[in-house]
């Protein structure tokens, strides 16, 4: 049995969302933000979707840490612009398409779907290095939009809309947390 400050601590981690529901994890960082040192970084663990980082961060959180981008790819579920895919399904198996036509990232200008998939169905470990590569550049590819004011963000991960944050709101979040990070 977990004392109540160990369970406080479980909770802040966000380390078991099976049981606690994402718009909790957001109540409780806006109850501890207003209680945390305003000169010392942030740090949210177990949170890695694009859109519990752009929350996170609208509420104050500075870093992240989650294997969910490389966990995720090394089963061959990919993020894009639209919301994530799973190259493992028949689809792409003629697919010539990059795996997000909106990113930029070394595998997206050069790997198509299928070929991607075709390294997944013969067990080719350059398919999950490729997959990870992608979705970790994916990712911090939305996050340097986020940094550099981004209108706005969305991502779908778990079928329900970002919240919509303004270029304004964007810049003054960006710019509470790289001052909270520069006290380093």
């Amino acid at each position: 049995m977990m004392t109540a400050k160990e369970n406080v601590i479980r909770t802040l981690r966000h380390d078991n969302p099976e049981w606690e529901p994402t718009e909790v994890m957001y109540d409780i960082i806006e109850a501890v933000e207003p209680y945390m040192p305003k000169d010392k970084p942030r740090y949210l663990m177990g949170v890695g979707t694009p859109s519990n980082i752009i929350e996170g961060v609208a509420r104050g959180v500075d870093f992240f840490d989650c294997v969910m981008p490389t966990r995720n790819a090394r089963h061959g579920k990919l993020f894009s612009w639209q919301g994530s895919l799973n190259i493992k399904n028949a689809k792409y198996k003629l697919d010539d398409r990059p795996i997000d036509p909106a990113c930029d990232c070394p595998v997206c200008r050069r790997f198509s779907r299928a070929y991607l998939r075709h390294l997944f169905t013969a067990e080719e470990m350059l398919g999950m290095r490729l997959a990870v590569m992608h979705n970790q550049l994916n990712l911090f590819g939305k996050q340097a939009q986020l940094a550099a004011g981004a209108e706005q963000l969305e991502y779908h991960s778990d079928g329900k809309p970002c919240r919509y944050y303004s270029a304004a709101d964007m810049q003054t979040i960006i710019a509470a947390a790289m001052h909270r990070i520069s006290f380093l």
